[in-house]
């Protein structure tokens, strides 16, 4: 589904590039906009879960990087949100189906994550995630917004 797509977008640069408060996975009754930032960062935390069970001397700097991260992509979507505020798509809830979609797409992430090298893969992850751009995540939220808006307009279609 797109909806998985747009959300890894944020993610999936740093899981093919060496050098990337804990975020609650997204759940029923959130607005989309919610919806788009627990995405982001719930599909980090999932790095930082697998990464923290697999190294646990790792659990601590994973901690650090999702309280920094929590805040950081927080106040990166403010200005993202505004153009959003009247939005009734937007700021409507998450149809099931969407949260559902993304859930699975989340396990299957965590079943190929059991299969890593861990000792080479999870300080890779750290480092990448640490040192992301602000424009990098402003842009994985920028097209995650816009997704969800075009997939949510789809399914009001149907």
């Amino acid at each position: 589904m797109n909806l998985c797509r747009a959300i890894g977008a944020c993610v999936a640069l740093f899981v093919a590039t060496p050098s990337i408060c804990a975020a609650e996975p997204p759940r029923e009754g959130v607005t989309v906009a919610q919806f788009a930032i627990q995405g982001v960062l719930s599909r980090i935390q999932t790095y930082a879960d697998v990464c923290t069970a697999k190294i646990p001397s790792l659990g601590p700097d994973f901690q650090d990087l999702m309280r920094g991260l929590n805040a950081r992509v927080s106040q990166i979507a403010k200005p993202l949100l505004a153009s959003y505020a009247t939005d009734p798509l937007v700021q409507g809830s998450t149809p099931k189906v969407l949260i559902d979609a993304y859930n699975k797409w989340n396990q299957d992430l965590r079943q190929q994550l059991a299969g890593m090298d861990a000792a080479k893969q999870c300080p890779t992850y750290l480092v990448n995630y640490r040192t992301a751009s602000d424009d990098f995540f402003r842009a994985g939220l920028e097209h995650t917004l816009a997704t969800l808006r075009q997939q949510l307009e789809e399914l009001g279609k149907h």
